[in-house]
């Protein structure tokens, strides 16, 4: 199940919150293929997407109560996808 989905018009991929399943997905058309990001909390709701200039992807989450998330509290949440090409496990912030 997904809660946003956003297509980037730069890279033309669609990009999926995997909200039960606590990923960033992310769909490239030209090649049919589907790269699942794991989040670093767990039992997170994330909510909506954006991108910024470099092609990273943003991404809030939350819960209510926020207890229920792991740490207790919503994060803000940056992934860089092009830090995955070739190399393994994408590079994933908290900003809060």
């Amino acid at each position: 199940m997904h809660y946003a989905r956003h297509v980037n018009r730069r890279t033309a991929e669609g990009w999926l919150c995997g909200t039960d399943s606590d990923t960033l997905i992310r769909f490239r058309p030209q090649t049919e293929e589907w790269t699942v990001y794991p989040l670093p909390t767990r039992v997170t709701y994330t909510r909506e997407l954006d991108f910024d200039e470099q092609g990273r992807v943003w991404t809030s989450n939350s819960n209510m109560p926020a207890w229920q998330i792991e740490g207790s509290f919503p994060r803000i949440l940056r992934l860089d996808p092009g830090a995955d090409e070739g190399q393994g496990a994408p590079s994933l912030v908290s900003a809060l």
